[in-house]
C-alpha cells in the first residue's frame, strides 16, 4: 500500500498476557528492523533480544548492525 509505514514488535515470548519489549517503524520491513534494534539497545534490553533482530536484519539486508 503506497505510503503505508512498517510496524514490528518484539514479544517477550513468555506465557499468558504477551509483554512487548520494544516496538519498530519505518517506510519499509528494513527501517523498522532498524529502528526495533535501535530501541532495543537505547533500552539496554536482552543481548539475545538485541543479536535476534540483528540476525534478521542481516538476512534481509547482507549487513550487520553494530552498536554505538
Amino acid at each position: 500500500m503506497e505510503g503505508a509505514a512498517t510496524h514490528v514488535s518484539l514479544f517477550d515470548g513468555g506465557t499468558g498476557p504477551l509483554y512487548i519489549v520494544a516496538s519498530g517503524h519505518g517506510s519499509d520491513d528494513i527501517r523498522a528492523l532498524k529502528d526495533l534494534w535501535e530501541a532495543l539497545v537505547d533500552r539496554r534490553e536482552s543481548p539475545l533480544a538485541i543479536a535476534f533482530v540483528a540476525d534478521e536484519y542481516r538476512a534481509l539486508t547482507g549487513k550487520t548492525l553494530t552498536p554505538p
